[in-house]
């Protein structure tokens, strides 16, 4: 019993002593004081800013009050003098009401963290005071990696594109040095950009090959410049190739306008595959003509494929591929050359006999190729980014460049294309900049080249901001020191996780479906909203001790991090809001041997150990519909098995 009690005077002390007691009046929102020659009052906008080592951020410092005097404003750090720090205040006076502008320049060897700085405005002399404090965050220079999509999957022997965004937090200004660890092999990849300074979006190719073993892979994107590292993860399944493929030697003919070039064609079928394939050539310049010694039969087969040139034939070297078509599937081959050189001038010979020439092909088809975006449909927040791939694939013809574009973004959100023009067969990364503008917006990505246009289309939502509502209704203002506080944690912690941004899906889908009412509710009745306000307090400092659980093992893995942080949280509140309840339930039930059956002792920790184990495999693996259900059923059964627990023995007290 001594345990039980000594437990909550600690949870009290920690929890319920630090609220001001201007939290039981509803109407005290503001820092103010009432003496016989003035009132004055102080608001500081916005009561949290961040920035960087060796950045600048600044504060709006609003006076007012019937005092008539020059009012002077100061400061102080409440805990300790950040190193490196200069403030200073335009102007520094003023008479009521008036506004200053606080700016803070900070060094680069301030230390990352938070530093509270305490603001007065004071009159003369014994006139009035007031005061209000502000928070500083030093963010650690830093970057991310993202990776769209997660996974895919890619016939052996052919290739698949990633795209790769690695984005910079404010003053980091390091080089970022891309690689891929973890592929299959008979394997290889290229990034279209290895190493640059964020923010750059770079394509990742991967080459399987026909020894590339079938299965599933996953593929690890590092990441790593100015000391930090950080991974991306994609899954790449190699399946079992089907249709038919190409080859064509020699690698290399030459031949004069007017001559001939002859190279063998190898057509294999996998599988099964036994429909008839037709060959063609891609990449011909004019006046040229192709006879093939075998065409429009099922594979396997050789042929002798003869490309015949004109007079007119421009000179150059030419990168050709030829092309099957059967069965619905369209294979190209390795590319191979053909050098064309001008024709010599010949002395007059006698006229030779004729001989039979071959029967001369359809000339080549007109330039033609298709675009396509994946995904297709993207969800994301205001001011936040996201990537799309735009897979250019060339139909008919000589490839030619294809200029890309976008139309139907809203007003305040922006694009950058890499590259803006692609030849097909070829890949751009699309990477949008979204602004405050929600809504959902039909983008139509446009692509132009040879006298041709072609489209495709990205349904692109961007959500409105989840607010704290009932927060927000309790304190007065969504920037109350104390809403900002549960959205940093939210969106400054929870939210920048792998774990945290899938549960918070689940958890926005519960909450939103009942918060608003009830914060009308709230914001209706005084004593409600200051009921509520008491109730919250708590919840504030669990998130603080939460906070200081991610710090203490983020820097080892962000997501192992927030999974202890998710572990403080859930145990203080099933401790704190819910075992008193279970205690009433037993009391108001009788059931003295509750739980008592060692057959409940041992199964009560279960749910919790399943659930984190599935919340560890599926965080480990991306599987993100996995990650959502077991990081819900972790929370839940943490905070009811520890609430169960301490309510067992709370109700024995009065037994």
């Amino acid at each position: 019993m001594r345990r039980v009690l000594l437990t909550y005077l600690i949870l009290f002390l920690i929890f319920i002593a630090p609220i001001p007691l201007s939290s039981f009046n509803p109407e005290a929102d503001e820092a103010s004081f009432l003496l016989t020659d003035g009132t004055l009052s102080v608001r500081v906008d916005p009561p949290k800013n961040e920035t960087y080592p060796g950045g600048i951020c600044t504060y709006s410092v609003d006076v007012d009050g019937t005092y008539t005097g020059t009012v002077s404003l100061s400061y102080e750090w409440t805990d300790f003098t950040p190193p490196g720090v200069e403030l200073s205040f335009t102007p520094d006076e003023g008479t009521a009401p008036f506004t200053a502008k606080l700016r803070i320049n900070t060094s680069s060897y301030t230390p990352p963290g938070n530093y509270t700085l305490l603001i007065t405005a004071r009159g003369a002399g014994r006139s009035p005071k007031t005061e209000a404090e502000v928070v500083l965050h030093v963010m650690i220079p830093d970057f991310s990696i993202s990776v769209n999509p997660k996974q895919g999957s890619v016939q052996k022997g052919d290739s698949i594109a990633f795209c790769v965004v690695v984005r910079a937090t404010k003053g980091f200004t390091s080089t970022v040095n891309l690689n891929a660890t973890g592929l299959p092999p008979g394997a290889s990849y290229t990034f279209s950009i290895e190493s640059l300074t964020p923010p750059f979006t770079s394509t990742l190719a991967i080459m399987t090959s026909s020894s590339t073993p079938l299965g599933t892979y996953t593929i690890t994107i590092v990441g790593s410049g100015g000391g930090r590292t950080h991974y991306g993860t994609i899954t790449l399944e190699v399946i079992e190739a089907f249709g038919f493929n190409i080859s064509v030697k020699p690698a290399y003919r030459n031949t004069t306008q007017g001559g001939y070039a002859t190279y063998e064609v190898n057509v294999t079928a996998l599988g099964d595959f036994k429909s008839p394939v037709s060959l063609m050539v891609a990449g011909l310049p004019s006046g040229c003509s192709i006879v093939s010694s075998v065409s429009n039969v099922p594979p396997d087969f050789t042929a002798t494929l003869t490309i015949r040139t004109s007079n007119k034939t421009p000179t150059g070297n030419y990168t050709l591929h030829v092309v099957g078509i059967g069965g619905g599937v369209k294979k190209y081959s390795n590319p191979f050359i053909m050098e064309i050189t001008e024709l010599p001038i010949q002395t007059p010979t006698p006229t030779p006999t004729p001989t039979p020439t071959p029967t001369p092909t359809p000339s080549p088809e007109p330039f033609d190729f298709s675009i396509s975006a994946f995904p297709s449909k993207l969800s994301i927040s205001p001011e936040t980014s996201a990537s799309i791939v735009i897979n250019v694939i060339l139909l008919a013809g000589t490839p030619e460049p294809v200029s890309l574009s976008v139309q139907g973004l809203p007003g305040d959100a922006s694009f950058s294309l890499s590259p803006q023009s692609v030849t097909p067969n070829g890949v751009a990364s699309l990477n949008i900049i979204a602004g405050k503008t929600t809504g959902n917006f039909s983008l139509l990505i446009i692509g132009t080249g040879g006298g041709i246009t072609r489209t495709t289309s990205v349904v692109l939502t961007i959500e409105k901001e989840k607010r704290c509502i009932i927060a927000t209704a309790a304190f007065g203002s969504e920037l109350s020191t104390q809403v900002q506080k549960l959205r940093h944690f939210r969106d400054d912690l929870v939210m920048k996780t792998f774990a945290g941004r899938e549960f918070m899906h689940a958890f926005n889908t519960f909450y939103y479906a009942w918060s608003t009412p009830v914060a009308k509710f709230i914001s209706r009745h005084a004593f409600v909203r200051t009921l509520t306000r008491l109730l919250l307090y708590p919840l504030l400092g669990i998130l603080d001790l939460s906070f200081l659980a991610y710090e203490l093992l983020s820097p080892i893995s962000a997501e192992i991090g927030i999974i202890f942080a998710g572990t403080v949280a859930s145990s203080l509140i099933g401790m704190i809001y819910v075992a008193p309840c279970v205690m009433v339930i037993i009391l108001a039930l009788r059931r003295r041997n509750f739980l008592n059956k060692s057959f409940w002792q041992k199964i009560i920790w279960l749910p919790v150990l399943a659930s984190v184990s599935l919340l560890s495999l599926g965080d480990l693996l991306d599987i993100s519909y996995l990650v959502l259900v077991s990081s819900s059923l972790f929370v839940l059964s943490l905070t009811l098995s520890t609430a169960l627990i301490l309510g067992k023995k709370l109700a024995e007290l009065f037994y």
